[in-house]
């Protein structure tokens, strides 16, 4: 089940089929069959970037893609990470019940205006400012 306002459900196997993984919930939609759920499109840093997608099932002849914002595709071998920087989840793997790691997370910062903090990778969108985090770091304004 999905948490209200962090994300949907993953999505069901059907009673005849046990050998095929469901996707899992995505920020923006859930999981079907294999499938992960799509993430959510924002454009904080000027330009439309999906995140937060559910990875995909795995299974024994077919696999699931990951959902759109960085989930891992499902495998029928090997399991597949979520994608870095993307909070993307890790697809599914029948292959000794295993599983990916979800995507690395990112915080992105954005104010109208010139630049007046510190930290992050910094760049501008437009009118804004934008801080960009993919590790540990510190904004000081």
């Amino acid at each position: 089940a999905g948490t209200s306002g962090q994300g949907y459900a993953g999505g069901n196997t059907p009673s005849y089929n046990d050998v095929n993984g469901a996707g899992g919930g995505g920020a923006g939609a859930v999981g079907t069959y294999q499938t992960g759920g799509v993430g959510i499109a924002s454009s904080i840093d000027g330009t439309s970037t999906y995140r937060a997608g559910g990875g995909g099932g795995g299974g024994d002849n077919a696999s699931g893609p990951g959902g759109n914002g960085g989930g891992g595709a499902g495998s029928t071998g090997a399991a597949t990470n979520g994608t870095t920087n993307t909070g993307g989840g890790g697809g599914g793997s029948i292959f000794n019940n295993t599983s990916g790691t979800g995507g690395s997370g990112i915080v992105i910062l954005r104010y109208l205006g010139a630049q007046r903090g510190t930290g992050g990778t910094v760049s501008t969108a437009g009118s804004y400012t934008v801080h960009t985090f993919t590790g540990s770091g510190t904004f000081t304004a």
